[in-house]
Order: structure tokens, then C-alpha cells, then sequence
């Protein structure tokens, strides 16, 4: 079935039942993260590299852009 397909299915369910399997999903992507995150370990330079980065963010040294705009850029590039 395609993504589309199901989308389309997903919309034929109660309230209800659309809020269930969300939780569903929601809690086995969170369980895929902690997953990740026991496999993935950031070096102490990456560390430093973020709390930099953060600090930017933090400071209005440089302002980020909204995820839309990632996805958009994303899209765009690898023609999705």
C-alpha cells in the first residue's frame, strides 16, 4: 500500500481511533530514537560545535530558519 493510499484509509478512521495510532507511532518513533541515541555518541568537539551553535541561536548572532524551510531546501535538492 502506498503512503498515499494509506493517508487516504487513515483519514476513513473515528477521531479516536486517528488519535490511537498516532500515539502508536509517536511512541515507536521515540523508542527508534532512544534506539539511535544508544548507538550514537558525540564527540567532545561535536558537543562544543552545538553548544556554540546554540549559543548563536541564543544570542541573535544568527537566526535559524523553520523546518518548513529545511524540508523545503531538502526537497529541492534531491528533486523529492
Amino acid at each position: 500500500m502506498s503512503l498515499d493510499a494509506l493517508k487516504i484509509e487513515v483519514l476513513k478512521l473515528r477521531k479516536l481511533q486517528r488519535l490511537e495510532l498516532m500515539t502508536f507511532l509517536l511512541e515507536r518513533i521515540a523508542e527508534e530514537e532512544k534506539q539511535q541515541e544508544a548507538l550514537f555518541e558525540l564527540t567532545d568537539g561535536q558537543q562544543q560545535e552545538i553548544m556554540r551553535r546554540k549559543d548563536e541561536l541564543k544570542t541573535g548572532k544568527i537566526i535559524g530558519i523553520s523546518h518548513q524551510e529545511v524540508e523545503d531546501k531538502i526537497r529541492k535538492k534531491h528533486g523529492f
